[in-house]
């Protein structure tokens, strides 16, 4: 079992606290790479959190590019100050207020642990006894293990389940044996507290958390209200997304919330407001060490009790979580020694950039949970050149000439992997020449072996395999190490030309003897066509005949099947063949 023994201050501190807190940011304009913060000099700690607050976010989020945030302050016994910033849309430029609704995404774990804590304290939930016991579980069904699964290894993400899974869900270690972070766990300790109770997720929290802690503005599922006061996602580049609608509660991400409602949430978790004693202190005590994930230098200064992170830093003891939806970030912080916390929400994929920072200011501690987490500062020059490449290629249409002068005048920070990433992005904007013209230039750029790699990869999926052969070739002359990953799709890739260059086509016999299912994969016949279908998938794709037995997909140049037959020569199965080596196995089930 893992250790549950209370940490108390961690010793040896990997460096002094902060002499004093600096009143304000100044900050350098993102035209420059090398971009900056820089502290005023330190002054009296006389200036109120909030006015601090105040007066540096304006600035922060408009250098980091994050359109929108909205923050909360807590200390002595109440939420003391609430700010909105920016616009919750650049498209509609309406202003962030006190009203705006964000997604919590992660932060929707800590309200679920206090909603079961709350029947726990009731005596309504065993904290130790096998979830299994209130019903089963379809997804889990096929491992006993799962068995063992109880509510407190949910909490301390302890359960051996992933952090998203399929279905059958499998598990990533036995149950109780090891921390690693879990989405899926929450949702699976949802589902048998709707089962055990009668009640949906969301009647729940409304019965449990937000009525009795006075959060009017939150909900795990859309509410028609939040058509009028929702964020929308933005981009790394700042463009804003289409705004997910959740229908269905999920405990792991889906709840909607304000920076006041949560300030409250977690000022009551501090109190241990409708909790009895003994729930309120096992939520916030470390009960499971961290370890195999993230930055591994922090381990030793981070635990984990029921639904939240704590902090072992040079202060007192901290709770803490961090949230991550992709285009919606957001971070919590509370010392409940202190009775302070801080809450932040943003519209932005970079919203965690500046959480660092602003820790910084309200906090004399050594945040070891970001250094854990590892999102880059938005100030470090690589962040600022990644975000300057993409603007200039997606929002402001001069990407060569600015791609061209940033590699010369600041050739540290515009890396090669961050040009995969400016191509990745936009391929996934449709810009398929711009982005091999990206590659292109990185492989002549930095002549190395994952340059040519990626190159090849590319002209893989447009087809061209000629051209990704020589690529993979040039990227194993520079490095023999790459010839084990490269030399399954090498031949991948020479099978592929080999069928081009015959002219097979197979009889309706032939095609006849392949209809079928196989597991998960249908093969069907439709106007003379093998027509090829997965379960899950919404479209049915025709096959291409390449060779006896041997087939591509239309439109699609990195995978194909071959099938295979018994010494009857009877269709059996098969093996899908994907361009990056891997193949799998689907058996006839007909």
């Amino acid at each position: 079992m893992i250790d549950v023994a209370p940490k108390g201050t961690v010793r040896n501190a990997a460096r002094a606290r902060h002499a004093g807190r600096a009143c304000a940011l100044l900050v350098v304009g993102v035209a420059s790479v090398g971009a900056v913060v820089a502290r005023a000099a330190p002054t009296e700690d006389s200036i109120p959190v909030p006015t601090r607050l105040q007066q540096m976010l304006p600035d922060l989020l408009q250098q980091a590019g994050i359109p929108g945030a909205s923050a909360a302050w807590v200390e002595k016994g109440q939420v003391a100050w609430t700010g909105a910033f920016g616009v919750r849309s650049a498209e509609t430029e309406i202003p962030v207020e006190r009203e705006t609704v964000f997604e919590a995404a992660s932060l929707s774990k800590p309200v679920v642990a206090y909603l079961a804590m709350r029947l726990v304290a009731r005596g309504d939930l065993d904290l130790d006894a096998p979830l299994w016991d209130a019903q089963g579980y379809d997804r889990l069904a096929h491992d006993d293990r799962a068995r063992q699964i109880t509510a407190r290894m949910v909490l301390t993400h302890t359960s051996g389940l992933p952090n998203w899974g399929g279905t059958p869900l499998e598990l990533n270690s036995d149950p109780g044996t090891a921390w690693n972070y879990s989405g899926e766990g929450f949702v699976y300790l949802a589902t048998m507290l709707e089962r055990r109770t009668g009640r949906s997720l969301d009647e729940l929290a409304h019965q449990e958390v937000f009525g009795p802690l006075g959060m009017p503005s939150s909900s795990f599922v859309w509410q028609e209200e939040y058509e009028q006061t929702a964020a929308a996602p933005h981009d790394l580049v700042g463009r804003p997304n289409e705004k997910n609608r959740p229908q269905d509660a999920n405990a792991a991400a889906s709840l909607h919330t304000t920076a006041e409602d949560y300030a409250r949430f977690v000022l009551a978790v501090m109190k241990g407001e409708g909790l009895t004693a003994t729930a309120a202190r096992d939520m916030l005590r470390a009960q499971a060490d961290i370890a195999g994930w993230g930055n591994q230098e922090t381990w030793e200064h981070l635990s984990w009790g029921l639904g939240w992170g704590i902090q072992h830093g040079e202060a007192q003891e901290a709770i803490w979580h961090w949230g991550d939806n992709g285009d919606f970030r957001c971070f919590v912080m509370a010392y409940p020694s202190r009775g302070e916390a801080f809450v932040v929400f943003t519209n932005s994929r970079n919203g965690l950039s500046v959480v660092g920072g602003l820790l910084d200011e309200v906090f004399e501690d050594t945040h070891w949970s970001m250094r854990y987490l590892g999102y880059p500062a938005w100030d470090k020059p690589r962040q600022v050149a990644r975000r300057a490449l993409q603007r200039s290629f997606l929002v402001e249409g001069e990407g060569w000439p600015a791609l061209r002068r940033l590699a010369r005048e600041f050739p540290a920070n515009v890396a090669e992997n961050e040009t995969q990433r400016v191509a990745n992005a936009l391929e996934s904007e449709g810009e398929s020449a711009a982005s091999l013209a990206v590659l292109e230039w990185a492989a002549e750029r930095f002549a190395s072996a994952a340059s040519q790699r990626a190159l090849g990869e590319a002209y893989t999926a447009r087809g061209n395999f000629g051209e990704a052969v020589a690529r993979y070739e040039e990227a194993t002359a520079i490095d023999p190490d790459f010839e084990a990953e490269l030399a399954p799709r090498m031949q991948w890739l020479r099978d592929g030309l080999a069928a081009e260059a015959s002219s097979y086509q197979p009889s309706g016999d032939e095609l006849e003897a392949f209809v079928g299912t196989y597991g998960p994969r249908t093969i069907a016949r439709e106007d003379g066509r093998l027509i090829y279908s997965r379960e899950g998938a919404s479209s049915n794709t025709p096959l291409v005949p390449l060779a006896p037995d041997l087939f591509a997909l239309e439109d699609n140049s990195t995978f194909r099947m071959r099938f295979e037959r018994d010494e009857d020569g009877r269709v059996v199965g098969i093996v899908g063949l994907y361009s990056d080596g891997r193949s799998d196995r689907s058996e006839r089930s007909d």
